[in-house]
C-alpha cells in the first residue's frame, strides 16, 4: 500500500481569503531569470495558442522547480 509523506505545507490566505504568493518572482534568484526567461519564450514560440499557463513552484525543500 503507498504510504503518504507529510511534506509540504498548505497555502497561508490573507484575510479575505485569498492565498498568499509565496512562489513571487521576486524571491528567485536573479542568476536563474535568464535560462527561465529563454524556457518561457521557447514554449511561447513553440506552443502559440496552445500554451495555457507555465507552472513554477516550490519543492518541499522550499526550492524552485
Amino acid at each position: 500500500m503507498t504510504t503518504i509523506k507529510a511534506i509540504g505545507s498548505l497555502c497561508v490566505t490573507d484575510s479575505d481569503g485569498y492565498i498568499i504568493n509565496h512562489a513571487d518572482w521576486n524571491k528567485i534568484n536573479p542568476i536563474f531569470l535568464p535560462v527561465i526567461n529563454d524556457v518561457i519564450h521557447t514554449y511561447r514560440t513553440l506552443l502559440q495558442d496552445d500554451l495555457h499557463s507555465i507552472y513554477k513552484g516550490i519543492d518541499s525543500k522550499g526550492y524552485r522547480d
